[in-house]
């Protein structure tokens, strides 16, 4: 070692001689701070516990390094917080951002930094110093320009480093045995996003999949019921049907031997079949024969049900108060034997054994916007005042899918069982309060940026599904783009336009279908509401009540949002 570098080190030791007392109150107060910072954000963690770092580790790493005063050695001083879910390191690390001045260039984090390809160390290491607001305070006037470190790690990315830096490293390691001590780190991580996967999923509130308002043929999502073994009366016959009851119309497919596509399968218990089909025996009502007798498993008591493939009506069920939504619900009851057994027993009444319990909940897609106005207005009802004038507004009917795979076209639609569908994903715009006096024009697609893309084509302009009657189409710019319109044909004060899918769309994709509303200059006051359907699997025109597929045309729609208006 030179003269020079013998110099360096020996003065370096001297700082630090002379500033190891300031730099452990620093540890303790950065230490005490943090304790009181994530108890008040009820983050609940490990350890926070705080190091100066030895005389001899700091002779080391100067030595190692060229460093020219112990102030830039960014670890000198340290405090490390252990939490018990890796999802709490970014948490923590967020509180230390915001109460903290942090050297970016100085802090690194280890999970980001580590290879997509290779497993080990995976802490994050923030230097950072007091901010001027507390480094003001008379006691801190001595940290003012003092950095320290502080480590985030999980439990289990602490135990790794503990074990890798204080044993491994310091012995050495062949080949094969550093190859077995990377596959246990990638073990740990694995089990650190466990932990906190399952953390989540116990302490989340439960989360009902989403049906979407505007839809008539809704596929909610498998659901399950547990049914209580005591619930089950012990002399009832065994050849009742089990009853599910909906508060909404069911609206799937009725199959060639008059059942349904929803699937009832035994998951926990036994009963005479595993599986069974519904049959519709009223609008919200399916019925499962040959089910009882049912069992639970030993030691249990209940039978856990599955129900796949339900179609439902959300548009009939329509939203919440405020738009805050509802939900669909279930009640499961043992069928009513109507006629006396052959003994001459008496009539058996339906059981109720479960319910109503929630099963998905219903939100809003469909939105609309006002383009083309002018002057502008940012809300709806547009409102336009009497004029000797034609006015014209144009609106945007905005759908914006809740999940992926919303629209799909005719050979998408096709569903169980091999019934092909002779249509795409359908959506319907219903309008309601159209006056005398007034012109009605709809888009012929949906307004794409390239008309030479588009994904839905119109099929219907009027209220008794008769599909186009082929008259001219219009063309008009909207936002400087061309647009073709087509007249709506009104029944009396309704109007109805369907575009169907005729190919798929991206999932980012959002489309938005124009309405043209040209009001002549003796039209009377009137304010002209619209509502949006969405109908998959649409096979028919006319529904009926119970509607094996529904069409829109039995549809009670009843327009809410009120998007023109002419006030006096």
């Amino acid at each position: 070692m030179g003269t020079v570098e013998h110099d360096r080190i020996g003065r370096l030791l001297s700082e630090y001689d002379r500033d190891e007392s300031k730099y452990g109150r620093l540890c303790y107060y950065v230490e005490g701070l943090l304790r009181k910072l994530i108890e008040s954000s009820g983050i609940r963690v490990s350890s926070v516990t705080s190091r100066l770092k030895e005389r001899g580790s700091f002779a080391k790493k100067i030595g190692r390094c060229k460093y020219q005063s112990a102030g830039d050695v960014t670890d000198l001083a340290g405090v490390r917080v252990v939490t018990y879910f890796e999802d709490d390191v970014d948490k923590v690390a967020s509180i230390i951002k915001n109460c903290f001045e942090v050297d970016v260039l100085n802090s690194v984090n280890k999970r980001r930094t580590l290879p997509v390809d290779q497993f080990g160390y995976r802490s994050s290491h923030l230097v950072v110093s007091l901010t001027p607001q507390r480094a003001n305070l008379p006691e801190n006037h001595e940290f003012a320009s003092s950095k320290i470190e502080i480590q985030v790690r999980s439990l289990l990315q602490h135990a790794w480093a503990e074990i890798e830096h204080g044993y491994y490293k310091e012995a050495g390691l062949p080949s094969p045995i550093a190859r077995r001590l990377s596959r246990v780190a990638g073990l740990l991580e694995i089990a650190d996003q466990e932990f906190a996967s399952c953390r989540q999923e116990a302490i989340a509130p439960h989360t009902l999949p989403i049906c979407r308002y505007e839809g008539v043929a809704e596929l909610v999502e498998d659901f399950q019921i547990n049914i209580p073994f005591s619930a089950l009366p012990r002399d009832f016959s065994v050849d009742r049907p089990l009853l599910l009851y909906f508060n909404t119309h069911v609206t799937n497919r009725i199959l060639a031997n008059g059942q349904t596509e929803v699937q009832l399968y035994v998951e926990q218990g036994s009963a005479r079949v595993e599986s069974a089909r519904g049959s519709l025996v009223a609008n919200g009502v399916l019925s499962f024969s040959g089910i009882f007798p049912m069992l639970p498993r030993p030691k249990q008591d209940y039978i856990r049900l599955c129900i796949s493939g339900l179609r439902i009506n959300a548009h009939v069920l329509g939203l919440g108060p405020a738009l805050t939504g509802t939900t669909v619900q279930c009640s499961v009851a043992i069928g009513e034997r109507s006629e006396a057994d052959e003994q001459g027993g008496a009539r058996e009444p339906s059981v109720p054994l479960v319910g109503p319990i929630d099963i998905a909940r219903i939100a809003k897609s469909f939105s609309f916007e006002p383009v083309a106005i002018d002057p502008p207005t940012p809300q709806l009802p547009v409102r336009l005042s009497p004029s000797e004038h034609s006015q014209e507004v144009v609106i945007a009917a905005v759908y914006r899918p809740l999940f992926a795979q919303v629209f799909r076209s005719r050979d998408g639609e096709n569903g169980t069982d091999a019934v092909s569908a002779k249509q795409g994903t359908c959506i319907s715009l219903s309008l309601l309060g159209v006056p005398r006096g007034a012109e009605l024009f709809v888009s012929t697609s949906e307004l794409a940026e390239s008309p030479d893309r588009t994904s839905f084509r119109l099929v219907e302009v009027g209220q008794l599904s008769i599909g186009r009657v082929g008259q001219d189409v219009v063309h008009r710019p909207i936002d400087s783009r061309d647009a073709s319109f087509e007249q709506l044909q009104t029944l009396g004060t309704r109007a109805r336009a369907v575009w169907e899918c005729v190919h798929s769309l991206g999932e980012d994709q959002v489309p938005s279908f124009g309405l043209w509303v040209r009001v002549g200059p003796q039209c009377e006051p009137f304010t002209l509401t619209a509502s949006g359907a969405l109908a998959p699997l649409r096979v028919t025109h006319v529904a009926s009540q119970a509607g094996s597929i529904p069409g829109f045309s039995g549809l009670s729609e009843q327009p809410t949002i009120a998007i023109v208006e002419l006030v006096v």
